[in-house]
């Protein structure tokens, strides 16, 4: 074999290198795409979740306090809880909302990272 053979073989294994090192450059910068965009819609969750269970937590109590109007004897509230009977929604004044043991709506969010 002569000199010049060598460096022609030696043309496929570096393109084939050089190629290798290309896809796994492209790759890495997608997956660095990727984490930017999860990492914006994580944000992006926790601040509708944290505002749901602030929601959850007011119709909660409402649902409550009307429960307790309705045991001290008030009409309105009666007929309130009778639809909301109607339409399959009970209401426990002990119970606390899920996953929130203290009864705090603060306690049911997601720990921040």
């Amino acid at each position: 074999m002569t000199e010049g053979t060598t460096d022609r073989g030696n043309i496929g294994v570096i393109c084939t290198a050089a190629a290798l090192v290309l896809l796994l450059t492209s790759s890495l910068v997608d997956i660095g795409r990727f984490h930017t965009a999860l990492t914006a819609a994580k944000t992006e969750q926790t601040a509708a979740v944290a505002t749901s269970a602030r929601a959850e937590a007011q119709l909660d109590a409402l649902a409550k306090g009307t429960q307790a109007l309705a045991d001290g004897g008030n009409a309105n509230a009666r007929a309130i809880l009778g639809v909301l009977r109607a339409n399959g929604i009970q209401i426990n004044a002990a119970a606390n909302p899920a996953g929130n043991p203290a009864g705090n709506p603060a306690a049911s969010s997601p720990p921040a990272r």
